[in-house]
C-alpha cells in the first residue's frame, strides 16, 4: 500500500475478507483501474496467491499479466523499489465492500422465487456465507 501511494497510485484495502466477485463489483461500481487481490484460489502456485484483476473487473488477461510480471522482475534485478525516504506514511483508504455487494446481489437475484422452490436449501447456504464476509 505505501508503495503504491508512494508512486501516487490511490490504493484501497478491505478491512476483512472479501470474495473475489465483491471486488469486481467494487471495480466496476466504483470505475477503478483494477485490483491485486491476495487469494488462494484456484491460481498457479507460482502467483503465490497473486490475482490480478482489470478495469473491467474480470481477470486480468495473460498479456497483461506478462507485462507484470516483466515489470516486477526488472524492478528485482535493479535491487527492488529501495527505501521509500522519509515522508509522512498515508493510511490507507479502509473499505469493507459488504453492504453494496450485497445490496447488488439482492438487487439481481429473485430470491423471492429461489425460496418458493425446492432451492430453498443453497439459499439459506448463500445468506449463511454472506454473513460471514
Amino acid at each position: 500500500m505505501e508503495i503504491l501511494q508512494h508512486h501516487g497510485v490511490r490504493a484501497l484495502l478491505c478491512e476483512t475478507f472479501t470474495p473475489t466477485p465483491a471486488v469486481a463489483y467494487e471495480i466496476q461500481r466504483s470505475k477503478l483501474d483494477g485490483a491485486v487481490n491476495f487469494t488462494a484460489s484456484h491460481n498457479p502456485a507460482q502467483y503465490h496467491g497473486l490475482k490480478f484483476s482489470s478495469a473491467d473487473a474480470g481477470p486480468a488477461l495473460p498479456e497483461v499479466t506478462k507485462d507484470i510480471e516483466a515489470r516486477a522482475a526488472r524492478l528485482y534485478a535493479a535491487g527492488g523499489v529501495g527505501p521509500l525516504g522519509h515522508h509522512e506514511k498515508a493510511k490507507p483508504e479502509m473499505v469493507n465492500l459488504r453492504a453494496a455487494y450485497l445490496k447488488r446481489i439482492e438487487e439481481l437475484v429473485r430470491f423471492d422465487v429461489l425460496k418458493k422452490g425446492k432451492v430453498k436449501s443453497w439459499w439459506t447456504r448463500c445468506m449463511d456465507a454472506a454473513r460471514d464476509i
